[in-house]
């Protein structure tokens, strides 16, 4: 099924929305009938309306998730709900709603019946999880605020490799209204040193480059139009550690590491061959006898190795 659309409603003045307003940008559900391996529901779409004065409600906005579709033999052939969409709404004025405003989960699909319990409807899915509805004054956060960093504080370990310093990328969304902005990133804050040029505010993702080093926690934020300030957000940078399977003396051992890298520096090499080929000559683990199977695996992880980065492996 196809998932929701999104519309946006800008205005100097007041937005309403009359009893007969409806936006609707829900995902699309799996109606048709029931099937072996049904597909599961469509997300829905996102509204926007940011307005200088009031917002009234009275209509429908929904962006909810559509239904997952029905399994026509048991509990375990059914679709899972679609998640819901997004809805924000930025008012300068008053907020009024007395209308609806949904941004739920799509329904499950059920199975047509269950073995175990024939004409009981039951299913193994899930219901889509709700989406998000955010009502905020303007004077309180601004929609010209910047977004969704990365690095971000769900994901902040940096690696910086060799060499380090290296340069990186700063990357963030920026609000709606703004005209410039500016990056400022530290290893202190509130961070001061800008980063980058003045960055114009077009619509999508902009980024600024900055060198940093291992070690080191550094805090940074967007400032739109030098008065709305970004939340300030941080990660830490360190150098790179190979995950390694067989680790020297004091190591900690990974399961995603290299299997075949003999003397630990990270990387699958010739010096590593010399090893494996010594070993197929010349087995050092008494009745254990390398063989081609254990080459294909050292191949394969010589291949994997060869667009390398950090010193370590790509994919590891």
């Amino acid at each position: 099924a196809a998932g929701g659309g999104g519309i946006e409603i800008v205005a100097t003045g007041n937005v309403t929305l009359d009893v007969n307003s409806r936006i609707l940008a829900h995902g699309g559900g799996q109606n048709c009938g029931a099937s072996t391996y049904p597909a599961g529901g469509a997300g829905g779409g996102s509204v926007r309306i940011i307005a200088g004065g009031s917002v009234t409600n009275k209509g429908i906005i929904d962006v909810n998730g559509g239904k997952g579709g029905n399994g026509s033999t048991d509990i375990w052939n059914t679709g899972g709900g679609g998640g819901g969409g997004r809805v924000a709404i930025f008012h300068g004025g008053a907020f009024t709603d007395t209308g609806t405003i949904a941004a739920n989960g799509g329904a499950k699909g059920m199975a047509v019946s269950d073995p175990n319990n024939p004409g009981v409807l039951v299913t193994f899915a899930e219901n889509g999880q709700d989406g998000t509805i955010y009502v905020v004054d303007s004077a309180v956060v601004s929609p010209m605020k910047a977004s969704a960093p990365t690095p971000k504080n769900g994901d902040k370990t940096v690696y910086t490799g060799h060499p380090d310093p290296c340069t990186i990328k700063l990357k963030w969304y920026s609000g709606y209204g703004g005209t410039t902005d500016r990056v400022y990133c530290d290893t202190f804050s509130p961070p001061t040193t800008q980063r980058g040029g003045n960055v114009a505010v077009t619509r999508g993702q902009h980024s600024v480059t900055m060198t940093v080093s291992s070690g080191n926690t550094y805090y940074w934020k967007v400032v739109t139009d030098g008065t709305v300030s970004s939340d300030t957000w941080s990660f830490s940078t360190r150098n790179w550690r190979c995950p390694i399977a067989n680790p020297p003396p004091g190591g900690s051992p990974h399961p995603a590491g290299l299997e075949w890298d003999t003397n630990h520096d990270c990387v699958i090499d010739f010096e590593d061959f010399e090893y494996f080929a010594d070993d197929w000559l010349n087995p050092e683990f008494g009745t254990f006898t390398l063989e081609f199977y254990d080459f294909n695996r050292f191949a394969n992880e010589w291949r994997q190795c060869f667009n390398r980065t950090d010193g370590g492996c790509a994919g590891f």
